[in-house]
């Protein structure tokens, strides 16, 4: 009763600025290709791994819609019940202290897992971030799963972002992170990761080519390391 309780207070939060008349706008759509799923540490399929994703947005209200899933491109009889469709809906808003400026948002995430069996299916998750804005661009999040796996997740992770011509049109990033939770065993350390992409830009459309490391808990997963790449296509609707 509880965890459904809180469900229905943030989806109030994230909804609560929407009126009247809102309809949706898409911001973007794309989609990843990588060498394998990875998500928060764990290796999750050791397989090439199709992700499309696409960014909604309401007219009149600070919310947005995020659609993304996951569908292993191999060997689909052994890995093909990791795949999942899932949604989320963020509100944030802007924080001025002093000088300074930080980024607050809650969301809701359905998590569906369209090979799972009866009764693991689907999931929902809260979410809360706060993030700075600077060129170091630190940022904390916390996740709580409030189903299936009923988990905590805390993780702090930056984003420095370098341009490496006048236009803006190619730039190189670094997104290290660690985080801490209790995602199949007891609270402790969770995983920690390094990604490195570039992205080059032709007026609505870039690429991503991204390549990382990801060290998660043996506890969470046996396949708990490993290298990974990949390249991202993304289409901003202008």
């Amino acid at each position: 009763m509880m965890k459904r309780l809180t469900t229905v207070m943030l989806l109030a939060t994230v909804t609560a600025p929407v009126q009247a008349g809102t309809i949706l706008h898409l911001e973007e759509v794309g989609f990843d290709l990588n060498s394998q799923y990875v998500a928060r540490g764990a290796i999750v399929a050791d397989r090439a791994a199709v992700q499309p994703t696409a960014t909604l947005s309401l007219t009149n209200a600070p919310v947005t819609v995020d659609l993304w899933g996951s569908f292993v491109a191999q060997d689909r009889e052994v890995f093909g019940e990791v795949d999942e469709l899932d949604v989320t809906a963020t509100s944030g808003l802007e924080v001025p202290v002093g000088s300074q400026k930080f980024d607050l948002s809650c969301g809701l995430t359905r998590y569906h897992f369209t090979g799972a069996p009866s009764g693991a299916e689907t999931s929902h998750e809260l979410g809360l971030s706060c993030a700075h804005q600077s060129w170091l661009a630190p940022q904390i999040d916390y996740y709580y799963d409030i189903d299936l796996l009923d988990a905590h997740y805390l993780q702090v992770c930056c984003g420095p972002e370098v341009g490496l011509n006048q236009s803006g049109s190619l730039s190189f990033s670094l997104a290290p992170s660690v985080a801490i939770g209790d995602l199949g065993q007891e609270f402790g350390f969770q995983d920690a990761s390094m990604a490195m992409s570039a992205s080059l830009a032709w007026g609505s459309m870039s690429l991503s080519p991204t390549f990382g490391y990801s060290y998660g808990s043996a506890e969470q997963n046996p396949d708990h390391h490993g290298w990974w790449g990949g390249f991202g296509v993304r289409f901003v609707n202008e």
